[in-house]
């Protein structure tokens, strides 16, 4: 049987985020049932991995696993993205198995904020006493941000100053308008709901809020969250190539 690389697709995330589903997001509490229990191993494996020690992150796997053992080169990429683990829980749990979901985040290289991954489950089996990770138990069809082709641009006054930012649908997935959102300088707007957001819609985001202008450089983050497990990926940027007349507005909206 092929080993499985359950670690592989994690390491995706250090070419950005977008269209990955072998690892997702979210944020949440973590419930490990203590550091030897089953999501205790969970967040050794991957904290060991994202620290760059290889040698104890194998060790969090079960021998007869199918799975291929962390390398190098994967724990160099986790470390490049600033990868971390947000929370771990028990779905399941029943004699020596278990179910555990990691929810894991990181800084893409494409980008300056950190984002949330897709959610993994791992299966653990307990040997020598110990539970060990012995599967990759992440569905198949997990939920994966909307594949789309985004051409953005710059509406400005008299000035010169940006009133608004746009980014337009060229061509790809059919998007509900209210799983969008946009961040910049830390405030973030949201899209209205109910309007599928389809080839040729634009959204509009206006930069004439009430405060400090935004800098020339700053960049224009459009997400995509997930309606099912609140997780968000950022789907296009935008930097800004002159200074805006105010701060991102509240609300965006659609033409």
């Amino acid at each position: 049987m092929q080993r499985r690389a359950f670690l592989a697709g994690a390491v995706g995330i250090a070419g950005g985020l977008a269209g990955c589903s072998d690892v997702l997001p979210g944020s949440g509490d973590s419930n490990d049932g203590g550091d030897d229990g089953p999501a205790g191993a969970v967040r050794g494996l991957y904290e060991a991995a994202f620290s760059g020690d290889v040698e104890e992150a194998n060790a969090y796997i079960h021998s007869e696993a199918d799975l291929d053992p962390l390398t190098q080169s994967q724990a160099d990429s986790f470390q490049a993205v600033d990868a971390r683990v947000e929370s771990v829980e028990v779905v399941e749990q029943s004699g020596d198995t278990a179910t555990v979901q990691a929810r894991l985040s990181a800084v893409p290289d494409d980008s300056s904020e950190r984002q949330t991954l897709p959610s993994i489950r791992l299966e653990l089996r307990t040997e020598n006493g110990e539970w060990k990770v012995y599967d990759d138990a992440s569905a198949d069809d997990a939920p994966v941000a909307p594949r789309v082709q985004w051409e953005s641009s710059e509406r400005t006054d008299a000035d010169g100053s940006v009133t608004a930012v746009t980014f337009t649908h060229a061509g790809g997935d059919t998007v509900p308008s209210g799983t969008l959102s946009v961040r910049a300088s830390g405030s973030t707007a949201s899209a209205p709901n109910g309007t599928d957001v389809t080839a040729g819609t634009t959204l509009v985001v206006p930069t004439e809020g009430r405060g400090n202008s935004m800098a020339a450089s700053t960049d224009i983050l459009l997400g995509w969250s997930n309606p099912d497990d609140g997780s968000s990926q950022i789907l296009a940027e935008h930097t800004l190539t002159s200074p805006t007349v105010g701060t991102l507005a509240e609300r965006l909206r659609l033409e």
